[in-house]
Parts: C-alpha cells; structure tokens; sequence
C-alpha cells in the first residue's frame, strides 16, 4: 500500500500529514495497518505513505517540540 517513487513523480502533488504526539502517530500507524516494512525514518521521527482518493499522502512524525515539530515540517516541504 505504500508509495512507489513513480507515483509521487506523476502526481507532482503530495499532502503531508504532520503528527505530533506518539501515541497519534501508533494510533495512525494502527488504523492504516502500517507494516514495519513501510515505515521509514528521517532526521525527526518515521513516515508512511498512502494513496487516498487517487492522491499520495504522508503521514509523519514530528515530535511535540516546538523545534522538532518545526524542523520536522520544514524536512517534509
């Protein structure tokens, strides 16, 4: 269910989902069924991606520091 490289490029469009809490990224993690396979980490936390009405989305984890949280969705732009 996760994005192929291919796929970002044709849409050229992307939606980031910022999540600032643990506890909401396990929760997001469990209701899309994330495998540990499809989670990748950055600098700030761990990603993953989905496809949703036809649209690449990434869901990541920034941490509930104002400069994590900062850094984290400046990392994503």
């Amino acid at each position: 269910m996760g994005l192929s490289s291919e796929t970002v490029v044709k849409n050229r469009l992307m939606v980031g989902v910022s999540i600032a809490t643990v506890w909401e990224f396990e929760a997001t993690l469990d209701y899309f069924h994330v495998q540990e396979t499809e989670r990748i980490t950055y600098p700030y936390g761990e990603y993953f991606c989905r496809t949703i009405n036809g649209k690449p989305v990434i869901f990541y984890s920034t941490g509930v520091r104002k400069v994590n949280g900062v850094g984290g969705n400046q990392y994503m732009l």
